[in-house]
């Protein structure tokens, strides 16, 4: 195996993770969903957003990464909230 490839495995490896991680999350944000859908909160909530933006980006070791992180979180919020609207029993 090349070293381009054991690379690419180690790739794999990390994105297989990160997909389980992700699916994670998004049964979490149907449950948040169904508790703010039980109680009349609505789905949006800018300030909580900002925050766990802010703080994904504290959790870097390398501070250079901040801005692309920031865009993937502003992402993966903007899918939590369509998973929040679509709760339904979880």
């Amino acid at each position: 195996m090349t070293d381009l490839e054991l690379l690419r495995e180690e790739i794999d490896y990390i994105d297989e993770k990160i997909v389980r991680l992700l699916e994670e999350r998004i049964l979490m944000a149907r449950k948040v969903g169904a508790y703010k859908d039980a109680n009349g909160l609505p789905i949006l909530d800018k300030k909580r957003e900002k925050d766990v933006i802010a703080s994904r980006v504290d959790f870097l070791s390398d501070p250079s990464y901040g801005e692309s992180i920031q865009e993937i979180f502003k992402l993966v919020m903007r899918y939590s909230r369509k998973y929040q609207r679509k709760a339904g029993p979880v």
